[in-house]
């Protein structure tokens, strides 16, 4: 918006007669709610995070159902580790909008960042909200099934367990269909192959997302390359295992 207000954006005009609309757009004005919301989303992503409290503030001060704002104040809430405040924000925003998918993906991510929090040691409560994630998932996937990040989440919760490799790898795979150019999907796709002994998957996979990504690739994706060749080397004649079935011979491409 920025650089088309200073000229800076590069414009092609298209002729009315030919453009094609199927349907006359309708235009109506933005209540001040849904452009604090808006703009809190913005600065949220930007890691602007005082900003974004601000603009979900403003925007709750005006319309406390806002769920864009109520999730978005959860979400501050949950990267600062106060989870106590963040979780009502998040069945606040469910109760007022049930059959919203996104409600329960972001729910889920909220049991799933807490398990992980690095001051958690209490293996059998993270444990269970491992297990709660992968409920809420289940949810927004019954919901839409259409949502990449549903079933790449729902994956990335078996990658930690034992017995959870295959599960990891047909969720995964499943998302990556939905969503093929997506890096951190191919990242945990590859980080599944890896932990099922699929050596050789792991590798192409990772190898084509560090040669592909802006400055080649993240640190992360990086040095989990280096480690994958540096065992290669180390046992060249290791043999890939191959999965006892696909997921939709299990029926697993669903959380």
């Amino acid at each position: 918006i920025l650089k088309y207000l200073n000229g800076e954006a590069k414009i092609w005009p298209i002729p009315l007669p030919s453009a094609e609309v199927a349907a006359k757009p309708s235009v109506r004005a933005l209540a001040l709610d849904e452009i604090a919301a808006r703009l809190g989303i913005v600065a949220l992503v930007g890691g602007e995070l005082e900003i974004a409290q601000g603009a979900f503030d403003a925007a709750l001060a005006a319309n406390p159902t806002n769920t864009v704002a109520l999730v978005g104040a959860a979400d501050l809430h949950k990267f600062a580790g106060r989870w106590e405040q963040a979780e009502p924000l998040y069945l606040r925003a469910i109760e007022l909008e049930p059959d919203n998918p996104y409600h329960k993906l972001d729910y889920g991510e909220f049991f799933y960042d807490r398990a992980r929090a690095p001051h958690e040691r209490d293996m059998a409560q993270a444990q269970a909200w491992v297990v709660e994630a992968r409920r809420q998932f289940a949810r927004s996937y019954q919901l839409d099934d259409s949502i990449p990040e549903t079933l790449a989440m729902n994956g990335a919760t078996y990658l930690g367990d034992p017995d959870g490799a295959e599960r990891a790898i047909a969720s995964l795979e499943a998302a990556s269909d939905l969503a093929p150019s997506q890096p951190q999907i191919k990242f945990l796709l590859a980080q599944a192959y890896a932990h099922a002994e699929r050596k050789h998957d792991a590798l192409r996979l990772i190898r084509s997302l560090v040669a592909w990504s802006h400055a080649g690739g993240s640190d992360e994706a990086t040095a989990f390359l280096q480690a994958l060749e540096t065992d290669a080397q180390a046992s060249p004649d290791s043999e890939q295992k191959t999965p006892s079935a696909t997921p939709a011979e299990e029926g697993a491409s669903a959380p």
